[in-house]
């Protein structure tokens, strides 16, 4: 009886027994009532700000990716907005990537190129390279040891030349190939131009293989001068006095360096950068060659050695860097 006179003593206190409420004080009296909002104190965990993501895609900053699907191959990538952004990975030149269902694979080959390489025994070459001659005349100088001397001849007429050149078939069009070429020359005697006898030594890849082409990348020796190296497209020309001599009997190597992009090329002598062009690359097809010219009707030759000439052509492949 005593616990059922203290249940009803409290029933009556309360004044009702209304489900789901309780005595509260409201500030002025003890009466029944609802829980409030403001009674339950903020417990420690965060159901506010970054926890209420967690019910969506959780953003970057909150260490989520804020993507919610991918396709097959893609990547997050951090990007300038401090984000990540899904990409794939893209071959180039010899790379080829192969985006799968959750797989990427990546494989190399070493592409194709073109090479040649001669050192003369022969003045009756064969194959992709020829010597030539417009009044001028190719001699084998030390048979066996592969040395030709490219000469005007000794005719007094004008435009005199010999020269060593591709065929028409064996063109490469500038800015579509990567290439390395390499001539190893000598001034063949003490004449060699003076004030009388223009005209020009040029080697590399050019226009036309017997002048100054419109479009070429090319070392020169202009008039008998220093040697230059060229780059000209359009008949406009970057040229790099480099500042080294061609002299009697000194052999030169004469290398030229093109990257795949064609965007540059470098020109080095004996192994040294000389130049380095950016600007007047032609993208007009070329062919490979070299000639010693005599402007002058005279009939002084003038000769220059060439030992060996080397050429590696690799289309659409960085070939240096």
């Amino acid at each position: 009886m005593q616990s059922a006179s203290r249940q009803a003593a409290m029933d009556n206190l309360a004044g009702a027994t209304t489900s789901g409420q309780y005595l509260r004080g409201n500030g002025s009296d003890v009466v029944m009532s609802a829980i409030q909002a403001g009674d339950v104190p903020t417990l420690n965990q965060n159901t506010t700000g970054t926890a209420a993501g967690l019910s969506a895609t959780l953003i970057e900053t909150s260490g989520g990716t804020g993507k919610t699907s991918y396709t097959n191959g893609q990547l997050l990538i951090g990007n300038a907005a401090g984000g990540l952004t899904k990409a794939t990975l893209t071959g180039t030149n010899n790379i080829s990537v192969t985006n799968g269902d959750g797989s990427v694979s990546i494989d190399f080959s070493a592409g194709a190129y073109w090479e040649f390489f001669e050192h003369f025994i022969s003045s009756a070459l064969s194959g992709n390279m020829a010597l030539s001659v417009t009044g001028g005349v190719n001699t084998i100088t030390n048979t066996g040891f592969g040395v030709i001397s490219m000469s005007t001849g000794t005719a007094a007429v004008a435009n005199q030349q010999a020269r060593l050149n591709q065929g028409s078939d064996f063109q490469v069009a500038g800015g579509g190939f990567a290439a390395r070429i390499i001539f190893r020359f000598a001034q063949n005697g003490a004449t060699w131009f003076d004030g009388t006898l223009t005209g020009a030594l040029r080697c590399g890849w050019s226009s036309s293989t017997t002048g100054e082409g419109s479009n070429g990348i090319y070392f020169r020796v202009q008039n008998g001068q220093g040697i230059d190296f060229v780059t000209r497209s359009g008949n406009i020309e970057t040229l790099t006095s480099t500042g080294v001599s061609f002299a009697d009997g000194v052999y030169r190597n004469l290398e030229i360096l093109v990257n795949g992009a064609g965007t540059q090329v470098i020109a080095k002598i004996n192994g040294t950068t000389v130049a380095t062009h950016t600007t007047n690359i032609p993208v007009a097809r070329l062919i490979l060659f070299a000639h010693v010219n005599r402007v002058a009707a005279t009939g002084t030759a003038v000769i220059a050695n060439i030992d060996s000439v080397y050429s590696r052509i690799t289309p659409n492949t960085p070939f240096f860097s």
